[in-house]
Parts: structure tokens; C-alpha cells; sequence
């Protein structure tokens, strides 16, 4: 279940309704094929090294909500929603550093060997809030909807930190 919206008529035309939905998700996972060889220019005697990074991205923003609508007159509706935005998001970045063997694996290249690779971790937390004004007016067989949202400052807090020996 990603979601969930319970409403209540409480009199005649009127409803209140609140929620909780989703507003963003993210579940990226990036893998470098090949990564970035360096050092190969320094001398024939020390090893080649290689970069390789993979990036993983999770978490999002849910929106909590509490509307209120109702029907004004018989041409007049009018509706109203307050939203609370908060989520939470986390990018783990590894750099892995390798060894190139110098022997031609002629199958699938050369071979790597990893002896050191480091973790940047950044934690993001979400919090705002929007509100969004809606309005319909009826004229005959013809409906004219206008609707409105402001929304607030998205407040971030990040957080970066690094495990050097992963």
C-alpha cells in the first residue's frame, strides 16, 4: 500500500477528507561499466589503477493532507486542502579503487583486483507545506473550475558522511 484517503461527509455538502500520498520516490541504482583508468603514464613498473563508482539513490517525499469541500449554493462549490511535505532521501555513493593485472584476460579483458573502496553517504530530510484553493462555479450546462496552490518554503536539512574503509 503506497497510500492511503479516508472521507467523511459530515452535513449536507460537505466533506472532509484526509491522507497520505506520495509526492516523489526515487529507487536509482547507477553502475559504472568501465570506470576511469589512472597512473598508467608514471611508469611500465607500478600497477594501473582504476576508479569505478556506483551510485544508489532511495527515500522521496510523502504528502500528508486534510481537505475540506462543500457546495456553497446551487452554481458554488468551494474546496480546500492543506498539505504537510516531509520525506526523507538517501544518496550512497562507493568509489572503488582497483588494481589492473597486467595479464590479458583474453575472454573478458583485463582483470581487476579491489583493495580499497570508500562510501560518501548524503541524507537529505524534506519538510514544507502547501495549500491549494479550489473553486467551481456552474452556469447552465457549463462548468468553470479555478483552482490555486501556494507553496511554502521546502525546508532541507543535509547531512554528508564518509566511511574511508569500507
Amino acid at each position: 500500500v503506497s497510500s492511503f484517503l479516508f472521507s467523511f461527509p459530515f452535513y449536507q455538502n460537505k466533506n472532509l477528507t484526509f491522507g497520505l500520498t506520495p509526492y516523489t520516490r526515487a529507487d536509482i541504482q547507477i553502475h559504472e561499466t568501465s570506470g576511469y583508468i589512472m597512473g598508467q603514464q608514471s611508469s611500465e613498473f607500478y600497477p594501473v589503477l582504476n576508479s569505478l563508482n556506483e551510485y544508489y539513490v532511495y527515500g522521496g517525499i510523502s504528502n500528508l493532507f486534510i481537505a475540506l469541500s462543500m457546495k456553497l449554493n446551487k452554481s458554488n462549490s468551494f474546496g480546500m486542502q492543506v498539505n504537510n511535505l516531509f520525506g526523507n532521501q538517501l544518496h550512497l555513493n562507493k568509489i572503488i579503487i582497483s588494481e589492473q593485472d597486467s595479464i590479458f584476460d583474453g575472454s573478458s579483458g583485463y582483470t581487476y583486483d579491489q583493495y580499497d573502496s570508500t562510501y560518501q553517504v548524503i541524507f537529505n530530510n524534506f519538510s514544507g507545506y502547501s495549500i491549494k484553493l479550489d473553486w467551481i462555479l456552474e452556469l447552465g450546462k457549463h462548468q468553470f473550475a479555478f483552482s490555486a496552490t501556494s507553496m511554502g518554503p521546502i525546508d532541507v536539512k543535509h547531512k554528508i558522511y564518509y566511511d574511508l574503509y569500507a
